[in-house]
């Protein structure tokens, strides 16, 4: 089933094409952010992705699932759906095109030995990994890594990364788990991200 989402994000250098697409965004009652320049390190903050293949590694791999690509002439959608992308739109001067790229289907969440906790989390978050630094969690698949290395967590351990990293939630009162976290793992693991889970490319005081 699908649903029309509340926030959209175009990536676009042409903008005369952001200011046309923000009205036909304003006609659906999406709100849409348009920006000229990304970074993998920026954190996503809408529900869809809307872009042209120039944009795709520049798209942190985590949002990947959230990608539309506006194909280009010459563009067949074959090398993007090997990357994960399975979202197209064929004629950007189509406005039935453009504006279903402002609904989606309902997210199901494939979870592989994860806890009911943690599939409770993942199914509310709107992406379900984290790829940041030296940071490769892939909650969903239950596998971790920290600097290439994989990682042992516990499920409350996987539960509160979960909701720090992926939902934006750092849970105070459970500051033992990241003092235990970094016992094991160094007293520097994950003190590049402050408490919304935003990844800051530098030591934060936790």
């Amino acid at each position: 089933m699908l649903k029309k989402v509340s926030k959209a994000l175009l990536l676009t250098d042409v903008a005369s094409f952001g200011e046309k697409y923000m009205e036909l965004a304003d006609s659906c009652e999406v709100e849409l952010t348009v920006a000229s320049e990304w970074s993998t390190m920026y954190r996503v903050k809408a529900d869809v992705i809307i872009c042209g293949s120039k944009y795709l590694d520049k798209i942190n791999p985590a949002y990947i699932s959230l990608v539309t690509i506006l194909l280009g002439k010459e563009e067949t959608p074959h090398k993007f759906i090997q990357k994960g992308v399975e979202r197209f739109i064929f004629d950007y001067k189509n406005k039935v095109e453009l504006s279903a790229a402002f609904y989606k289907a309902e997210k199901e969440v494939k979870t592989f030995a994860c806890s009911e906790g943690l599939q409770a989390i993942l199914k509310e978050s709107e992406v379900i990994d984290y790829h940041y630094g030296d940071y490769d969690f892939k909650f969903a698949k239950n596998e971790f890594k920290y600097k290439g290395k994989p990682l042992y967590l516990t499920k409350s351990e996987k539960n509160y990364l979960a909701e720090w990293l992926l939902k934006n939630h750092k849970d105070n009162k459970r500051r033992i788990v990241i003092f235990n976290l970094r016992k094991k793992f160094g007293q520097q693991f994950l003190r590049e991200v402050d408490k919304y889970g935003e990844y800051k490319g530098e030591t934060n005081e936790q």
